[in-house]
């Protein structure tokens, strides 16, 4: 046994570690992406810090808690399809590695032919959110479940407000941002189709 783990601080970051992921266990793949959102925006981890050990407090603590809020919970279909068990819909598990302007993109998931079915269309902003890995980046995605995804733009169907309407929502799989201002729909961006489960 290392040192460390006979520390108090060590035993009580753990136990806030277990607390979190029953809680969090709980919740919908897309309150657990918000959660993340909002410990990315918050960065004040030095209340963490005050009584040192950042290792075990800082990232240990945190990196723990945010691992199981984004992680996903995926069924391989065997089919070129993946399950989200969270959300119950059924994802293209590769994309074609084509970029489409967005209009085509919306064409391509349409009269899309896979694993049987052909209800397939472009996922919306919110759940195009929910496949983000906020735990991985360069792709944030699971690559077990999304194997070869591009580290690049992926169309949503989702539009801004009406003064905006030549722009589209966007997820980079880079970095797991999301984004519309400056994605002009007849800009080239990759595609992953959607399919909501029986």
């Amino acid at each position: 046994m290392a040192y460390y783990e006979n520390l108090p601080i060590y035993k009580k970051t753990m136990e806030l570690a277990i607390f979190f992921e029953n809680v969090v266990r709980k919740f919908s793949r897309y309150n657990k992406y918000a959660i993340g959102a909002e410990l990315r925006s918050y960065r004040k981890t030095d209340i963490l810090w005050r009584n040192g050990m950042k290792i075990l407090t800082g990232v240990l603590g945190i990196l723990l808690f945010c691992g199981v809020a984004w992680a996903g919970d995926y069924t391989d279909n065997l089919n070129g399809t993946v399950t989200d068990n969270g959300t119950g819909l059924i994802w293209q598990q590769e994309d074609d590695n084509t970029t489409r302007t967005w209009e085509a993109a919306i064409s391509y998931c349409e009269g899309l032919s896979l694993a049987g079915e052909t209800d397939w269309r472009l996922p919306n902003m919110k759940e195009l959110e929910s496949i983000i890995d906020d735990s991985r980046n360069n792709p944030a995605i699971d690559i077990k479940a999304f194997p070869n995804t591009n580290s690049s733009n992926y169309w949503s169907s989702t539009t801004p407000k009406a003064s905006y309407t030549f722009y589209a929502w966007v997820v980079n799989f880079y970095s797991g941002s999301v984004s519309y201002y400056g994605n002009v729909k007849t800009n080239g961006m990759y595609v992953r189709c959607v399919r909501i489960g029986q």
